[in-house]
């Protein structure tokens, strides 16, 4: 990092630096996660082979209609004595590292540049350029997707398991085939990541250059203008979830458009970030006559905090395993025109039913359509603009000494004000395509107007 003044004055501060931060946790968690998975762990799922035996004393004990597995249940074994004969159940799921590389530790470099201003004895203006960039994060991607075939109506009849990759069938062989496996997840260090933004600033704090009635006034508001991208489909949190959390891509891996399928803004991407808090104690009205102005109207704190932010970077599912690929993330065809998915797809949204309670429409879902049988959908990865929104939490404080000649007793009242407009944030809204509430909210991120009233006594 450095600092530099350029002026040599004070007034101006020209701030930078660059660090790499390192999660070395990760190989370890991995290997972790890999000993209690099959084949080093084998998980048995049982399902009644009596109807309704599950129902009632049945699931009290639900081994009882299970005769084979009642006389050696539960099994428990240490990896040196697990028995040599140990027939795993299939098909079964199995996981591994990605085989001929170096797995290298997680990182993520940052950087940024920095201009900082003083404009009043007790202000202070701040513009930065910050940004970082992850190389090495986790990715799952499965081996072993089904395929599908099309005009290959025997082979398209199979389950997903039998027409898997490596499950003995083929296009040619559609009958006496057994899968041993299901998903094959390999995990990778290809996973990567970037993020930059402009962020600005505004610091004041009590002390000279405001009007005298704001003397005492603290406050920070920021604003943020960014983008985050994902370069290839991670974990569900970055990469510390256990394995198989995710299949990774929504592509096949023998697609060699996978990767480019899934580059996008991040989930969590909000192009802007507004937040405005402030500390104002109010007049103390010393010079009223009244003492009841002066003990009730008085020397009150008022605070609060405003939050505004843009919509989130979604993308539209299909909800259905359209491209027979047993992947689980198919998305939809968009026929609003390449380029206008952002908040274009919210242009005459479409209606709620009467029958949901509580619903917002948002989305225009004459604009979506599923894709062919085999296709994976053409909207990319998010591509449509959720929901904004703001919330602005208030609270008043005051403290006071009921007697002067006990100042070691303090009374402190105050009440808080949470979404003290009653504005409601709506989270975003269902985004598969084949559910009956599509493109539409049926929930919202923030409560309704919450009042909370507190006395405090200091002695």
């Amino acid at each position: 990092g450095f600092a530099y003044d350029p002026v040599g004055d004070g007034k101006t501060v020209i701030r930078g630096g660059f660090g790499a931060f390192y999660y070395t946790r990760l190989p370890g968690l991995f290997l972790n996660d890999a000993t209690i998975v099959t084949p080093f762990s084998n998980r048995i799922d049982l399902i009644g082979s009596v109807p309704g035996a599950f129902v009632g004393g049945g699931l009290t004990n639900p081994l009882v209609n299970e005769p084979q597995f009642v006389a050696t249940f539960p099994q428990r074994y240490i990896l040196a004595t697990v028995p040599k004969n140990t027939v795993f159940p299939t098909p079964i799921a199995a996981y591994g590292l990605q085989p001929g590389i170096s797995w290298k530790t997680p990182v993520t470099y940052g950087w940024n540049l920095t201009v900082q201003r003083q404009l009043t004895p007790s202000s202070l203006l701040t513009l930065s350029y910050v940004g970082n960039a992850a190389a090495h994060l986790r990715q799952d991607q499965d081996l072993n997707p089904a395929q599908y075939i099309p005009g290959n109506t025997a082979f398209d009849a199979l389950s997903t398991d039998q027409r898997r990759v490596y499950s003995g069938c083929s296009p040619t062989v559609v009958t006496n085939c057994s899968p041993i496996f299901s998903d094959i997840i390999m995990n990778s260090d290809s996973g990567n990541s970037h993020y930059n933004s402009l962020q600005a600033s505004v610091t004041i704090r009590p002390g000279r250059g405001l009007p005298s009635v704001l003397h005492n006034l603290t406050m920070q508001a920021n604003y943020t203008y960014s983008k985050a991208m994902l370069e290839v489909a991670q974990t569900g949190s970055s990469g510390i979830t256990d394995v198989g959390s995710s299949k990774g891509s929504g592509m096949s891996y023998y697609d060699p458009r996978q990767f480019s399928f899934n580059r996008g803004p991040a989930p969590y991407n909000r192009t802007h970030v507004f937040t405005f808090s402030y500390v104002l104690p109010l007049p103390t009205f010393s010079g009223a006559s009244s003492s009841l102005v002066r003990q009730t109207l008085g020397n009150w704190q008022w605070s609060g905090l405003f939050t505004a932010e843009s919509g989130d970077s979604m993308t539209v599912l299909a909800g259905t395993d359209v491209s027979r690929s047993g992947l689980g993330a198919d998305r939809v065809n968009y026929a609003g025109g390449p380029g206008h998915e952002g908040t274009g797809a919210q242009t005459n949204a479409t209606a709620c039913s009467t029958a949901v309670k509580f619903c917002v429409p948002f989305l225009n879902a004459s604009l979506f359509a599923l894709p062919a049988v085999g296709q994976y959908g053409n909207i990319g990865a998010g591509a449509i603009t959720g929901p904004g929104g703001w919330n602005y939490d208030m609270g008043l404080t005051k403290s006071f000494i009921p007697w002067g000649a006990h100042e070691n007793l303090r009374v402190q009242v105050r009440g808080d004000f949470f979404n003290v407009l009653n504005h409601p944030w709506f989270n975003d809204p269902s985004l598969s395509y084949v559910g009956s509430n599509f493109g539409r909210i049926t929930s919202q991120s923030n409560s309704e107007r919450v009042i909370q009233l507190a006395m405090k006594v200091f002695f």
